[in-house]
């Protein structure tokens, strides 16, 4: 699937559904078929970095992978500089009233595995998370909101798909096995998730493409 006609994916499941695998094979995929001149990579693995960590070394990586909430908060942060950047451009070519090709970036995609960590985890008496969860928390809203028109995606993963964990703008489109109909409903508007077989790797995946 082109990232262009899915421009954002939020993929949920039951640990050990197979996300992480699938993360990574996509992942490898884009970064074979794709230079650092294409296709550069921020991303931010809540898991402790166990995921993702090897996708630091590739030359795509614009920072190093984020393990920590406020290097989450300070990924998402330069994310986001680069995305009022590119549309300062876009606005600056569209005010100048001559025809122009529009400028031309390098894909981004961004990839938080384990969204909830953003959105609703309790950090107690950690001042410094907290502060760093309420820098990012609102940040994959942001950028699935405005970053199609200038070529920053979006790839959010959870264990926990349930309202209070994804953000009402995020919507799903690939879904592992959930623990119940309720969670299917949230990621799919269906119970399809709920039912797939015991089996890692079966997912259900849902052409669905309506920005919110």
């Amino acid at each position: 699937m082109d990232l262009d006609s899915c421009p954002h994916l939020l993929v949920g499941g039951m640990t050990g559904g197979g996300k992480s695998v699938f993360l990574r094979q996509a992942l490898t995929f884009l970064c074979r078929e794709h230079g650092p001149e294409d296709l550069q990579l921020a991303l931010v693995d809540l898991k402790g970095g166990v995921e993702l960590a090897h996708f630091s070394y590739l030359p795509h990586a614009i920072l190093p992978v984020a393990e920590s909430l406020l290097a989450a908060a300070e990924t998402l942060e330069r994310v986001r500089r680069e995305l009022d950047r590119r549309l300062q451009e876009v606005r600056a070519v569209a005010a100048s009233g001559t025809p122009a090709a529009p400028p031309r970036w390098p894909r981004l995609l961004v990839v938080v595995d384990e969204v909830a960590e953003l959105t609703c985890r309790d950090l107690g008496d950690d001042r410094a998370a907290r502060a760093g969860q309420q820098a990012a928390s609102g940040r994959p809203c942001e950028i699935a909101r405005l970053g199609r028109s200038v070529g920053v995606h979006l790839v959010c993963c959870t264990q926990r798909p349930d309202a209070e964990a994804i953000p009402g703008q995020l919507k799903a489109n690939l879904a592992f096995r959930v623990r119940a109909a309720v969670n299917s409903y949230i990621l799919l508007d269906s119970d399809r998730a709920a039912l797939l077989p015991p089996h890692p790797g079966r997912a259900i995946w849902q052409e669905d493409f309506t920005e919110e």
